[in-house]
């Protein structure tokens, strides 16, 4: 894997994390229950799971993509939109209360954006990975 895909990688697991945990806690502090249909309570473990667990596998995709292509940074941003637009189906179907829906579709949003930023700045700014 390409050094500044790691970085990248790290850096977009990092502000991912950051953003849900304050997220998940602001929401906590205003009444959010988190109560959704399976697995019963989203807890801040659960947060900080998916928030590493997504950035690392969009890492692995990007770094797949620049394996078999010259350029994947358009087709790696259309895939990431795409399936940051899909995630808002699970919170919308499986959220209790309105509360609830609102901050996980705002994790997810925040997710995508952050990880999308900072992989594609840290590919952008590897000379090798062009």
């Amino acid at each position: 894997m390409r050094n500044d895909v790691v970085k990248g990688t790290i850096l977009a697991a990092v502000l991912a994390l950051v953003l849900n945990l304050i997220i998940y806690f602001v929401g906590a502090s205003r009444g959010v229950s988190y109560l959704t249909q399976q697995p019963g309570t989203v807890g801040s473990g659960m947060v900080i799971v998916a928030s590493l667990v997504t950035a690392v596998a969009a890492g692995i995709g990007l770094w797949l993509l620049a394996r078999f292509m010259k350029n994947p940074l358009n087709l790696f941003m259309w895939l990431a939109g795409i399936l940051a637009l899909l995630s808002l189906l699970l919170p919308y179907a499986m959220a209790h209360d309105t509360g609830t829906f609102v901050a996980l579709g705002l994790m997810h949003v925040s997710s995508g954006l952050a990880i999308v930023y900072a992989l594609v700045n840290y590919f952008q700014r590897c000379p090798t990975c062009n």
